[in-house]
């Protein structure tokens, strides 16, 4: 029993000394909004927005990752086809990606992430889901608060999304390029294991 336990430290010591290979992290974002005229409430939108994510390094520039996100919104107004939609909408999203790591300065270490994205879109009062398929380039940046932990930063996108939903036999389908950088931040924590 007593060489088991001893076992079980030293194997334990070995893998928190390892250089770590695998990290978990993700972002949490929450948003709100409300318009008014004088004493009238015109529009009021609130959002949340949470993505886990795990990642393998392959070598000190290279690692792969996962990332799964869900995004609840309430009282956005969609245009869906024919028909303006106001309540609350679902979304689901997951984005395998590559980490090209390009700098290293001390802490700080600069990245950028290409993905291959699929989100799926519900709206109470719908019944069809609006389905993405895109990829994107996304700049980003790391600070490493010591050996496990650290910051992470993603600094907007360039990408391409193609959306399609079927309605009552109408096809709707929707391309986009976008040019994002610097427009929007999303910030997390990341755990080396």
């Amino acid at each position: 029993m007593m060489k088991r336990i001893a076992l079980s430290i030293m194997l334990l010591a070995v893998a928190v000394s390892m250089p770590a290979k695998i990290w978990i992290g993700g972002s949490l974002s929450i948003n709100t909004s409300n318009t008014s005229l004088g004493s009238y409430n015109l529009d009021a939108n609130n959002s949340i927005e949470v993505s886990p994510e795990i990642g393998y390094v392959l070598s000190g520039k290279w690692a792969l990752g996962l990332r799964i996100g869900y995004a609840h919104y309430d009282n956005a107004e969609t245009t869906m086809i024919d028909q303006t939609v106001a309540g609350q909408s679902n979304q689901f999203s997951v984005s395998p990606f590559v980490r090209y790591t390009f700098h290293r300065a001390g802490s700080f270490s600069f990245y950028a992430d290409g993905s291959v994205d699929y989100l799926s879109t519900s709206k109470s009062g719908y019944d069809s889901n609006m389905n993405t398929l895109g990829a994107a380039v996304c700049p980003g940046m790391n600070y490493a608060i010591n050996d496990r932990l650290g910051l992470t930063a993603h600094l907007g996108s360039l990408g391409y999304q193609h959306s399609w939903m079927k309605d009552r036999g109408i096809k709707l389908k929707n391309d986009a390029f976008n040019f994002n950088i610097f427009g929007s931040f999303a910030f997390g924590v990341y755990v080396n294991l």
